[in-house]
């Protein structure tokens, strides 16, 4: 992922590949570095997506549908 400063700006929201924080392999290396750029999104964008994060897609399809049918007057 390209660095992204506060005097940058982004053009598309930044995806980070977190498969080095599953699973019980010994990567310092690329912890650290997905930790720096986990950082790097937050301070200076503020969101990202994730990709290889290893939840169930029935998991997160339940998630949605739990969200999208809640009240429209429901504070979430």
């Amino acid at each position: 992922m390209e660095e992204i400063t506060n005097n940058s700006s982004f053009n598309e929201i930044p995806i980070i590949d977190i498969s080095s924080l599953v699973g019980d392999q010994d990567k310092t290396k690329s912890v650290r570095k997905t930790v720096k750029e986990i950082g790097n999104a937050c301070k200076n964008v503020g969101f990202f997506y994730v990709k290889n994060h290893q939840i169930p897609q029935d998991h997160l399809d339940a998630v949605s549908y739990t969200h999208l049918t809640l009240p429209t007057n429901r504070e979430v």
